[in-house]
């Protein structure tokens, strides 16, 4: 595919977040999976690759799909044309010097005008609103567009989990703050259950149910409303990706969790997978570490999981990811990355609304600075209870599609580790990681079973099962450290030292990214 310069009228594909879209087998684009399905000559084949990259970072990475002869649209592309996706160019990395509160105001700026054009001409917007700091972030934003006269919407503030979390809790609060209306959605075993079935028809099966949560409540939202979503303010406002700073990134690496992939796929796998990445960080060019690890995470974690699964909520009404607007995440990325810091997001907060601002944060019930207002020990810290429900009420029903048989004659799976796994999760004692891959090995054979009945199945993937082939490199072991380090924090009392010392050990890695990066300009 080649690199093109965009025109004004491709701002949409220059977004960091769009609606997926599946090329099926005879070169058309598709929303919906299954008519990409029914568009592409079978017998249709699995793609170990993206199997792979499932386990190894709960989602798939790339254009890859679970099927090989059907893709996704590419990052940051286009489509020509004659159908064919082009490469746009990735917006460059700077590194200029800003205090936290100069960001934070142009970064509220730029925040304005996005939402302002994302809510332009809709008469109702549906905020996601948790306890964390993006939706917090993006809900003062909008509250103040409206309380300005920039946005005329009707605006209604949503929020999943049980009654007793702060996720709950705080989002209340902070809607009552800023005068929103608020609505709350339960989430239990059922609706995970009920999410089996989305994950695979309308997810196709590259994601666990588990991060669905209660977005099929806005199956029955209107057409013409607008789902306002945060989830990507960590990444481009903060810097922050699953609680790591960017200059903490480490280039991708596979892993083949709990053994399930037999060596013939995972050898092939990690071949492709591996090629993935290295073609990625060749698009990004001649840029630091950091930001070729940032790339990585946008091209392929946040479009892979994130934008797979509220990607579901476009199939009803229109879904806009805020900080994902070109203008937005190009002005962080031209900052040095000492300077992304938390301290902007406690700026900002303090600008939008100084009552939001000294709202508890859910992560670690504390405000991100100054005086906590609010805060309750008792509360629940998690917004859902997956574990306990996969290992517990639903797990019968798991059960019946979890069959270590039916996975061993997929040609990609061990029958021995899926058995394994099996019995893990019911001891009880899996964690979150586990129980989320069981229940997407769930989807999986529901997924497969909607291609049956499609008429046109996935067949047996045929590899050996042997070593790595020629030209097919190996898939990488866990390393000793990793393993030390794995067994390091199953110890309390190493974890808190840890926790503790983490602080001092940003604060060095700041000062050493200033030294090997020199700032390039001051604003």
């Amino acid at each position: 595919m080649e690199l093109r310069t965009p025109g004004a009228d491709e701002l949409a594909d220059r977004q960091l977040y769009t609606p997926v879209k599946y090329r099926a087998g005879d070169g058309t684009w598709h929303a919906d999976f299954l008519e990409a399905v029914k568009r592409t000559e079978g017998p249709l084949r699995w793609d170990p690759a993206a199997v792979l990259s499932v386990l190894s970072f709960n989602h798939v990475c790339g254009d890859r799909t679970l099927v090989e002869q059907i893709r996704r649209k590419p990052w940051l592309s286009r489509t020509a044309d004659d159908e064919a996706p082009e490469l746009l160019p990735v917006p460059p990395h700077g590194r200029a010097c800003v205090s936290a509160w100069d960001a934070a105001a142009r970064l509220g700026e730029l925040l304005g005008a996005e939402i302002e054009q994302a809510c332009r001409g809709r008469d109702q917007v549906f905020i996601l609103l948790s306890g964390g700091l993006d939706s917090r972030v993006a809900a003062g934003v909008v509250a103040n567009l409206v309380a300005t006269g920039r946005v005329k919407a009707e605006l209604t503030a949503v929020t999943w989990g049980p009654e007793n979390s702060r996720d709950v809790v705080y989002a209340r609060t902070t809607a009552k703050v800023l005068g929103m209306e608020w609505h709350h959605l339960e989430l239990g075993p059922e609706h995970l259950l009920e999410n089996i079935e989305r994950a695979a028809r309308h997810a196709a099966g590259m994601i666990s149910p588990v991060h669905l949560h209660r977005m099929a409540w806005f199956e029955n939202a209107d057409h013409d409303a607008l789902v306002l979503a945060g989830s990507y303010g960590d990444m481009v406002g903060r810097a922050a990706f699953s609680g790591l700073h960017v200059l903490e990134l480490q280039a991708l690496q596979p892993r083949n969790r709990r053994s399930l992939l037999k060596r013939g796929p995972l050898a092939a796998g990690s071949a492709a997978l591996l090629t993935d990445f290295e073609t990625l960080r060749a698009r990004g060019g001649q840029r630091p570490e950091y930001a070729l690890c940032e790339l990585g995470m946008h091209a392929h974690y946040t479009r892979g999981l994130l934008a797979q699964a509220m990607n579901t909520i476009n199939r009803t009404c229109t879904l806009h990811q805020a900080f994902t607007d070109p203008a937005v995440f190009g002005y962080m990325w031209s900052i040095h990355p000492s300077f992304r810091t938390d301290d902007i997001y406690a700026e900002l907060l303090e600008q939008l609304n100084p009552g939001i601002a000294r709202l508890p944060w859910t992560r670690t019930n504390k405000a991100l600075r100054g005086k906590t207002v609010g805060a309750d020990k008792k509360l629940y810290p998690k917004f859902h209870r997956y574990p306990e429900w996969i290992s517990g009420p639903t797990f019968a029903q798991l059960c019946e599609l979890v069959d270590p048989e039916w996975f061993d004659g997929t040609g990609l799976f061990s029958p021995r580790s899926v058995a394994r796994l099996l019995d893990h999760v019911a001891s009880g004692t899996a964690g979150q990681e586990d129980c989320s891959l069981f229940a997407w090995l769930a989807t999986v054979r529901r997924f497969a079973q909607l291609l049956e009945d499609c008429g046109n199945p996935l067949g047996t993937l045929e590899l050996r099962d042997t070593g790595s082939s020629p030209g097919i490199h190996p898939a990488p072991l866990e390393t000793k450290r990793s393993k030390l380090r794995s067994r390091v924090a199953q110890i309390p009392l190493a974890n808190k030292v840890y926790a503790r010392l983490r602080p001092v050990r940003k604060w060095l890695r700041r000062r050493q990214a200033l030294k090997r990066y020199p700032c390039e300009a001051t604003g």
